[in-house]
């Protein structure tokens, strides 16, 4: 008999050294913001939805082509990639500060955190805010704003009463005013 359980089914990617393992593990390396109820669709508010994603301790977060409606403020974890794919548009609702938030405290040092392929179309005050006191080494690339005026790209606001001096590496910024290569 044929079995469909995700967990009994094994996958195995080919080439020298490739293993099996079950077709769960395999599907849950990414999860996609649309597992969590994101619709995309330019009307419907997503932000519960990529909120459930970005909470969901999973290191890799997919938003698929289509037009995301949000309230922003959406804080990222340390050691998370968002990426999106042509196509993948934010659309702020109503003005909020920022769209991503990283937030590091002395306690929480946040790092390694990879945004890519977004295209902001919408009012905000920065698409990526970051602030507080010691964090490093965060790539952003293929970022588009269109739409909106007065937004900033990133926003950096360092400061730490228990490390002097903060590093921050911020690297592979390509900011765009038109559509992606």
């Amino acid at each position: 008999s044929l079995t469909t359980d995700p967990d009994v089914v094994t996958y195995n990617q080919g080439g020298t050294g490739a293993q099996d393992r079950t077709l769960t593990s395999k599907l849950q390396e990414t999860v996609s913001v649309k597992d969590f109820g994101a619709v995309g669709d330019g009307v419907t508010d997503d932000t519960a939805s990529i909120n459930a994603a970005l909470s969901s301790g999973y290191a890799s977060v997919f938003f698929p082509s289509g037009n995301y409606l949000t309230t922003g403020n959406h804080e990222i974890p340390t050691k998370t990639r968002l990426f999106g794919e042509r196509g993948t548009t934010i659309i702020p609702s109503g003005t909020p500060t920022s769209v991503f938030n990283i937030t590091d405290n002395d306690s929480d040092q946040r790092q390694g955190i990879i945004i890519d392929y977004f295209a902001l179309n919408g009012n905000c005050t920065y698409f990526i805010q970051i602030t507080g006191g010691y964090s490093y080494v965060h790539t952003f690339s293929n970022l588009q704003l269109s739409g909106g005026s007065g937004t900033a790209l990133i926003y950096l606001n360092v400061t730490s009463t228990t490390r002097a001096p903060s590093r921050w590496d911020i690297i592979g910024i390509d900011a765009r005013k038109s559509g992606f290569d």
